[in-house]
C-alpha cells in the first residue's frame, strides 16, 4: 500500500511539474533575447501574507 501510495504521489507531482512548465515556458524563453549585462527588475512585489507558493516567477527575482 505505501509503494502504491507513493507512486501516485510521484505521478502527481510529475504531472504538476509539468503543467508548470508549460506555463513558464514563454517566461523562460524570453530570456534569450535580454542582453547578458541588463539590469533586470523584479516582474511584482507580493506581500509577506501572499502564499509564496502562488508566486511561480519568484526563482527568476535577482539575488543581490
Amino acid at each position: 500500500m505505501a509503494l502504491l501510495l507513493f507512486a501516485l504521489r510521484m505521478l502527481n507531482v510529475s504531472q504538476t511539474f509539468r503543467d508548470d512548465q508549460k506555463m513558464l515556458a514563454g517566461m523562460s524563453e524570453s530570456f534569450s533575447v535580454m542582453r547578458p549585462d541588463a539590469k533586470i527588475l523584479p516582474i511584482v512585489e507580493s506581500g509577506e501574507d501572499e502564499d509564496q507558493l502562488l508566486r511561480p516567477y519568484a526563482h527568476y527575482w535577482p539575488t543581490q
